[in-house]
């Protein structure tokens, strides 16, 4: 116990020469540990930590002095001029190894930080004891480390690199070394000879399927010698990034005032996704065209649009069918031409109208009408044998007076039953001529509330001998 709270002060007290040193310096370093032993064979790891105290982002270099009887790097190399930002501390890694002539001893190493802007410099020692190879035992010893994109889409793939490092002169001819994660799987046996640096390098390929997916890859060396397995792995983490293309294509089939458009779409990414098409629809045009599946109309000020949201799965495809016709609209047209020309072809070359021009009351109700019955000719040609035959209801007498000019019934039949029966006989009209019928009607007893007066008939024969009949509007009295 008395040991560890003797480590616990120590390490307070050097975490806070270093918060000292901060407050008044540009920068400071710290040292993880500074006592290593090894063998002539091996090499030492150190790491030490650079705080940067100033406002932005400083350059550093690594300076290993007039060390000229070892080996001295940064792991990994680039590190020799590490930047360092304010409130991001940053740790590098030293490696230090004896040259082959270099006696066992213990040696004091030195490595420099310098500022590249202020010039300042900081320097770290590090106490080294070589030992003689004839007290070690040599086992497999081997440092790895991973090279490799962290975002991977998985249509191009990527390439990796493993690189190694024999830490000792032990020859490592059976090295196994494997690749894996949720997604890889590789393996294959190198040789790595003593002191020896190599890279080996994967090429890693993904289904364009593969959905994206937050990865770990690691990296391992395993050998067995001399009866036993000796490892050493390193992780690193890595995406393998979403994508979604939409692939549209568009084909057209064009008939007689038909036109379909076939839109195709495929989802050529590796996650679901819904996608937005487009189609510009003026709004006359949309009523002659129907859509599979429906769309939606969206009006802007730039017009009117269809759209649709179509949700697809990775590498689903599906089609949109817009069809445009106008034979609906001919067809249209050419029933209303044909109902047209029936019309003129069929229709009465006699039109008759009836209306009441004057109307007299007595006690409160009606005691005269005036009728007038307008005949008109609208054919081009002569028509003959023209009779006019009024019905007169039976609460209702026609009076014997005729104005000037007007035609005189040729016939009266009285009913009891329906009334007046009132005929009128014309030779014939010429062609568009109009002719005029005018008769009075008295009632017995004044007429309360009102009267309808029935249609009158006309009727002729054509020059082949077909009767046509024709009549007037019906007339509907109220007081």
């Amino acid at each position: 116990m008395g040991s560890k709270r003797f480590l616990l002060a120590l390490l307070a007290v050097l975490l806070l020469s270093v918060v000292t040193a901060s407050a008044s310096s540009d920068f400071a370093i710290y040292a993880n540990k500074t006592y290593t032993d090894i063998f002539q064979d091996e090499e030492a790891v150190f790491n030490f930590t650079i705080y940067n105290n100033m406002e932005n982002g400083q350059r550093f270099y690594i300076k290993f002095g007039s060390e000229v009887d070892w080996v001295i790097d940064t792991v990994p190399a680039e590190d020799y001029y590490p930047k360092v930002y304010p409130n991001l501390p940053r740790v590098v890694t030293v490696s230090i190894r004896p040259k082959t002539y270099v006696p066992v001893g213990r040696y004091r190493v030195r490595v420099s930080v310098q500022n590249t802007d202020t010039k300042e410099i900081k320097t770290v020692d590090y106490d080294v004891l070589v030992k003689p190879l004839e007290w070690k035992k040599l086992t497999p010893s081997v440092q790895l480390n991973i090279d490799m994109d962290k975002d991977i889409d998985p249509r191009v793939g990527t390439l990796i690199s493993v690189n190694l490092r024999n830490l000792n002169r032990l020859n490592l001819t059976n090295l196994d070394l494997k690749l894996s994660s949720k997604v890889v799987n590789e393996e294959r046996i190198v040789s790595l000879l003593g002191i020896e640096k190599k890279s080996e390098a994967f090429l890693l390929k993904f289904s364009p399927l593969q959905p994206p997916v937050k990865d770990v890859l690691t990296a391992t060396a395993s050998i067995e010698y001399e009866g036993k397995n000796y490892s050493a792995d390193v992780a690193e983490q890595y995406d393998i990034v979403s994508y979604s293309d939409l692939v549209e294509n568009s084909a057209f089939e064009k008939k007689f005032l038909k036109t379909t458009e076939v839109i195709s779409l495929k989802n050529d990414g590796n996650i679901r996704k819904s996608f937005e098409i487009v189609r510009k629809k003026p709004f006359l045009i949309s009523l002659f065209t129907t859509a599979t599946p429906n769309a939606g109309l969206l009006k802007t000020e730039e017009g009117s649009f269809y759209y649709w949201k179509i949700p697809l799965d990775p590498q689903e495809s599906t089609t949109i069918e817009i069809k445009e016709s106008y034979r609906s609209l001919l067809a249209l047209i050419i029933i209303v031409l044909a109902a047209i020309i029936i019309y003129y072809v069929y229709r009465s070359p006699v039109v008759v109208r009836k209306q009441v021009s004057q109307i007299g009351t007595s006690e409160g109700g009606i005691s005269e009408l005036k009728i007038i019955l307008h005949l008109k000719s609208r054919t081009k040609k002569a028509i003959d044998g023209i009779i006019v035959l009024e019905k007169v209801p039976h609460i209702a007498e026609m009076g014997d007076e005729f104005q000037a000019g007007t035609i005189r019934p040729t016939k009266l039949i009285n009913t009891r039953k329906k009334g007046t029966l009132i005929k009128w006989e014309i030779p014939s009209i010429e062609p568009y001529e109009e002719r005029i019928i005018t008769y009075k009607l008295k009632s017995r007893l004044s007429i309360i509330g009102g009267i309808v007066l029935p249609p009158c008939l006309v009727k002729f024969k054509t020059p082949n001998g077909k009767e046509v009949r024709t009549r007037s509007n019906r007339v509907t009295l109220e007081i």
